[in-house]
């Protein structure tokens, strides 16, 4: 497998702060990092950009991080620290087809 450029964008979205750690790890090594679903958390998201549209922090990444688990109701994503609510089909449709 070829190592990932840094510069690279990496969409982490949704979760708990275990996301937001993994968020600012991820951006403290030097790649571009977008962060959406944590807009009721006022945790410092470091470097990150926090996104307010789920289609911002999509957009260009090569890499989605999501929480896990991915959803408590096999319909919505979790996003414990978020007043937004998004179905997994509708986040899956707007990831292009080569992202990891």
């Amino acid at each position: 497998m070829n190592k990932l450029p840094y510069n690279a964008k990496i969409a982490v979205i949704g979760g708990d702060a275990r996301m937001i750690s993994c968020a600012r790890k991820l951006s403290e090594r030097g790649f571009e990092t977008a962060v959406f679903g944590f807009d009721t958390c006022n945790e410092d998201v470091g470097s990150c950009t926090k996104c307010s549209d789920i289609n911002d922090a999509v957009k260009g990444s090569r890499i989605i991080v999501l929480p896990l688990p991915v959803s408590s109701d096999a319909v919505t994503l979790n996003m414990p620290l978020s007043d937004f609510s998004i179905t997994l089909p509708s986040l899956f449709s707007i990831i292009d087809n080569d992202t990891l």
